[in-house]
C-alpha cells in the first residue's frame, strides 16, 4: 500500500515548506491540529508535520499522466472524438452520498462520479490534465451562477 494516502501544505513560522504526504491525524485539545505523518525507514522513526487543515486532500488512487490525483486537484478535460463532453475545468471532490470520488464541474449543480465514464483509466483520464489545486489555485475555478444541466444522469 502506498504511503501517499493524504497530502497537506506545511507552513513553518510563516514560510511555505511545501507539500507532505502520509497518514492524516486530527487532534483536539482546546484547538484543532491537523497533522500528516509517515514512517522514515532509514531513521527508524516517524516524521510528523503540522499542516493547514483546509489544504488536506485524500488520494483518489487514480493517475493522470503519471501524477497521483488528489481531492482538491483542479483538472482540465479536453473534448475528443467519441465523447460528447465539452471542454471543461473541474475540481476533484469526494461525494459522500455515493462514497466515491468525482469531479465538480463549474457549470453543473452537482458532482459527477468518475465511475460514470466507461474505461476510466484508458479513455477519459487520458484527456485530462492536472492544472493546479483548490488550495493554491482557487482563482482557476470559475464562478457560474446558473446554467442548464445537459447530462442525463
Amino acid at each position: 500500500m502506498s504511503e501517499r494516502i493524504f497530502r497537506g501544505k506545511v507552513f513553518h513560522y510563516g514560510n511555505d515548506c511545501g507539500w507532505v504526504y502520509g497518514d492524516l491525524h486530527h487532534y483536539y485539545n482546546g484547538s484543532f491540529f491537523t497533522q500528516i505523518s509517515n514512517i522514515d525507514d532509514e531513521k527508524m522513526g516517524t516524521n510528523t508535520w503540522d499542516v493547514v487543515g483546509h489544504s488536506v486532500g485524500q488520494c483518489t488512487w487514480l493517475v493522470i499522466k503519471g501524477q497521483d490525483l488528489y481531492e482538491g486537484d483542479i483538472i482540465k478535460y479536453s473534448q475528443h472524438k467519441g465523447y460528447a463532453l465539452p471542454d471543461f475545468t473541474a475540481h476533484v471532490v469526494y461525494i459522500k452520498e455515493l462514497a466515491c470520488f468525482g469531479y465538480s464541474r463549474h457549470d453543473l449543480k452537482r458532482a459527477i462520479p468518475f465511475t460514470v465514464h466507461d474505461e476510466l483509466q484508458t479513455d477519459f483520464l487520458d484527456y485530462c490534465e492536472i492544472i493546479g489545486n483548490t488550495y493554491e489555485n482557487g482563482d482557476m475555478i470559475p464562478v457560474v451562477t446558473e446554467s442548464p444541466d445537459p447530462l442525463p444522469f
